[in-house]
């Protein structure tokens, strides 16, 4: 809307708007008549001309008919009495003494002609024109129409009959020209007559249009005066003026007179609420100012109740993960000393207690950090296939513990050189295969990812090189108890699961999904569920990432060619049959497939007798009726196929199994989800070309502790639980530990001695890390020294707590609970670079 500007001018004023419609109006209602009137006149001359020339022809008609019948006489008596001179010279004079005749022709039924006015040298010679053959065919009195040279004529036709019979033919051409010629004599003068009604109805219509705007105009001036009055004081009005109306004086009792009426109550009014309205805004003024106080008071206090969540959420997780480090180390500890089979089951219930803790207090602080909008996606390059498979074989064994199969499936078109947040992916299917697994007592659960769309080059993706987006399908299906259908809306929200019962039989805190959801949204995606009560789910979920435009996969050596390879896959599950066919199919090879055992050796001895038998066998270890081991015994047994490579695929890797595999001389045994490369070297070493490649790092022998420089480490660490757990962890290497139990002590310490790395908690009593790293390089720095690796140890978990250890001069961060593994892992790396 526009606002005001304090003045108010008409663009187009009321007289003009009278006067332009009215004038248009009686101009076209003139127009109109006078159209009509011409259109009138012209179509009553048009009338008059068309009988006029109608009755010139007609006139023409009789004047020849009446001629040619009485020279029809005189030529037929002149023929009878031989007389043809006087016929010849009478039928000249005809055409002399006529201004209309212009010739005559005498012609006999042979079309010889006797007499020919118009062309005398044609006498006595046969005519052969168009209209003399015309002329000669009529039997009876006739006319003929026709254009000749640049003449038109209408020539009459009369048969002559001599006693009985027909002697010939007479013919009589009228030249048009004359009649032409009052024709357009009689065209120019209805076009002159038109003219002058044209002209006259013009001059009528201007005066008209004359006389009517003149009466508009006093008209629309009669009307518009009081209301330009209205118009003036009105713009007064809007200027503030609100006594503008005072003195006006009502002239008429019509609709203008109440105008002015309404107009002068009304400004009365305004001034009177003027009045009012400026006392009020007075007061306003003064309620705007205490409310915009008491709203920057209400927002300094949810800010202050963001951080006070903020802080509390993290002190919670510093009071909490302090002693859980404990807890957890001890347990691995303990774990990895000798045991009864009661104590070892004692320990992993609290071991099992202790991880499922920590992924609920990580589930807490992710859900904060998506709600308070500060958890942010990394852009890294990763390998998709690598992050499925090693996923899925850890989670594997918690599948294979309740008789449940785990299978994955990447679609052969999905790139798997990408670009985004490897972590929080791996957290998504995480909690989508591990709610699958929980909630399904048999049968299986099947990973899939799909390819949605490929996009164009986007230059907007924070990597070393330039990359396309590419849309994932991820669905993870399962068989197991299944969601009704009035529960699919509400299992993405805040600890929701499908009911109580769910919850006490199963456990959870319904945080998983929620999560994931969130995280999802973030990946500019979506995730919804597909569910049949006792039937099974299948979730799915969408996410965007960068395609890598380099091939960053490290290079195996080469491998057996495996093109036209025959290869009899034998299992019951027809997911898993799938699966191997599109990798071995992607290879090359020639793949068959079988149901169960007995289907596999019928097939295997079908291929033998047929003399192509096949070169390998990977053969499913649990079926019902002939299961692997009865399969591979059975080939084992027979001297026909004892020869022929086996490998066994199994989804329960049981005591023993991998022992009585190796006496049935089974070449390979792996457990379910197979590796795609892990799939390929075994296939190599199992059919005697190629040793087994792998790229597992936990697969290379690490290097011993003995080839591992010792360090001289401080330890800074105010919690003597803590302390004892690492010093447990590091009991059996060669490093030295000294122990400063705050950051005062740790200071002096460092100064006074000769360290080569510091571990150091940040929240301690007296000086807490931050400041004695800080203090601890600001020394290094005085007497250039180089620095000294300090690891951060702390129970603080969010990212920024993580830079916030950086910025203090810390090396590296590492989050409570930790692994033995881990701190060893990092401890090896600094000792590798003395």
């Amino acid at each position: 809307m526009e606002k005001y500007s304090g003045k108010t001018k008409a663009s187009l004023g009321i007289k003009w708007k009278l006067l332009l419609p009215m004038t248009a109006l009686v101009t076209v209602l003139l127009v109109i008549l006078s159209l009509f009137q011409v259109q009138s006149q012209r179509e009553i001359l048009r009338k008059e001309s068309d009988a006029r020339i109608k009755l010139m022809e007609e006139n023409l008609i009789g004047r020849g008919r009446t001629l040619s019948v009485n020279l029809t006489q005189q030529v037929e008596n002149d023929i009878a009495s031989l007389n043809l001179f006087h016929m010849q010279e009478l039928l000249k004079e005809a055409v002399n003494e006529s201004g209309e005749l212009s010739y005559a022709i005498l012609m006999d039924v042979n079309r010889v002609a006797y007499v020919h006015t118009l062309q005398p040298e044609l006498t006595q010679k046969t005519l052969a024109e168009k209209q003399d053959f015309f002329a000669a065919s009529q039997d009876k009195a006739a006319t003929n129409k026709y254009t000749k040279g640049d003449g038109d004529y209408l020539e009459f036709i009369m048969p002559i009959q001599v006693s009985i019979n027909r002697w010939g033919t007479l013919r009589l051409g009228f030249s048009l020209k004359r009649l032409g010629n009052e024709i357009q004599g009689s065209q120019k003068e209805m076009y002159n007559r038109t003219k002058k009604v044209i002209l006259n109805s013009s001059l009528i219509l201007l005066l008209f249009i004359a006389v009517g705007s003149l009466i508009v105009i006093y008209i629309s001036m009669k009307l518009t005066k009081p209301i330009s009055m209205l118009t003036k004081k009105a713009n007064e009005l809007a200027r503030g003026n609100f006594y503008a109306a005072e003195g006006i004086v009502i002239q008429s009792r019509d609709e203008i007179g109440v105008l002015t009426g309404a107009f002068t109550e009304m400004a009365k009014n305004l001034g009177s609420s003027y009045e009012k309205l400026e006392d009020y805004s007075r007061t306003l003024e003064q309620k705007v100012t205490d409310r915009t106080e008491e709203l920057h008071k209400a927002k300094d206090a949810a800010e202050a109740a963001t951080r006070a969540k903020s802080e509390f959420l993290a002190s919670m997780s510093h009071e909490i993960r302090t002693p859980m480090n404990a807890i957890i180390g001890m347990a691995d500890l303990l774990w990895d000393t000798e045991l009864t089979s009661e104590q070892r089951q004692y320990v992993q219930v609290f071991r099992s207690a202790g991880e499922n803790l920590l992924d609920l207090i990580n589930d807490i602080l992710d859900l904060s950090k998506v709600e308070a909008g500060q958890l942010t996606l990394e852009a890294i390059d990763f390998d998709l296939r690598e992050v499925v498979e090693n996923l899925s074989e850890v989670m594997a064994i918690r599948a294979h513990q309740k008789g449940v199969e785990l299978a994955c499936r990447i679609m052969p078109d999905v790139p798997t050189g990408l670009i985004g947040d490897p972590l929080r992916l791996r957290q998504i299917l995480v909690n989508l295969i591990g709610n699958a697994i929980k909630f399904t007592e048999k049968g299986e659960v099947v990973v899939t990812v799909k390819s949605e769309e490929l996009r164009v080059k986007n230059e907007e993706i924070p990597s070393t090189h330039h990359s396309s987006l590419i849309t994932l399908n991820f669905s993870v299906k399962d068989t197991g108890i299944g969601i009704p259908a009035d529960k699919l809306n509400t299992v993405f929200e805040k600890f929701t699961q499908v009911d109580s019962s769910t919850t006490r039989k199963y456990g959870g805190t319904g945080l998983g999904l929620t999560i994931s959801k969130r995280l999802v949204e973030m990946m500019g995606g979506r995730i919804w569920v597909e569910s049949k009560h006792r039937e099974g789910s299948t979730f799915y979920f969408t996410a965007r990432f960068g395609v890598q435009s380099e091939d960053k996969k490290r290079v195996l050596p080469a491998e057996v060619d495996m093109k036209g390879l025959k290869v009899l896959v034998v299992d019951d599950s027809v997911t898993n049959r799938i699966i191997l066919r599109e990798m071995l199919s992607e290879w090359g090879v020639l793949v068959t497939e079988a149901e169960g055992g007995e289907h596999g050796l019928s097939e295997l001895i079908r291929a033998r007798d047929a003399g192509d038998p096949y070169r390998l066998v990977l053969l499913d270890c649990r079926m019902p009726g002939m299961d692997g081991f009865q399969m591979a015994e059975y080939m084992k047994n027979d001297p026909t196929l004892a020869g022929m490579a086996v490998m066994m695929l199994t989804s329960d890797n049981r005591d023993g199994h991998t022992k009585r595999a190796k006496e049935l001389g089974v070449a390979k045994y792996m457990v379910k989800p197979v590796k795609k490369a892990e799939l390929r070297a075994a296939i190599s070493a199992a059919i005697g070309e190629k040793k087994v490649i792998t790229e597992k790092a936990s697969q290379v022998k690490p290097a011993a502790f003995e080839d591992i420089p010792p360090l001289n480490i401080l330890l800074v660490e105010d919690s003597k639980d803590n302390r004892l757990l690492i010093e447990s962890y590091l009991k059996k290497t060669s490093h030295k530990i000294d122990i400063a139990e705050n950051g005062e002590i740790a200071v002096e310490k460092f100064m006074s001695g000769k360290y080569e790395l510091v571990l150091m908690d940040m929240q301690m009593p007296v000086m807490d890390g931050y400041t004695a790293t800080r203090i601890i390089r600001k020394w290094e720095a005085e007497r250039g020294a180089e620095p000294t690796p300090i690891i951060a140890l702390t129970a603080h978990a969010l990212k920024e707590d993580e830079q916030k250890s950086l910025d203090a001069g810390c090396t590296s961060h590492l989050t409570k609970p930790i692994k033995k593994a881990k701190l060893l892992e990092v401890l090896n790396e600094y000792a590798r670079t003395l």
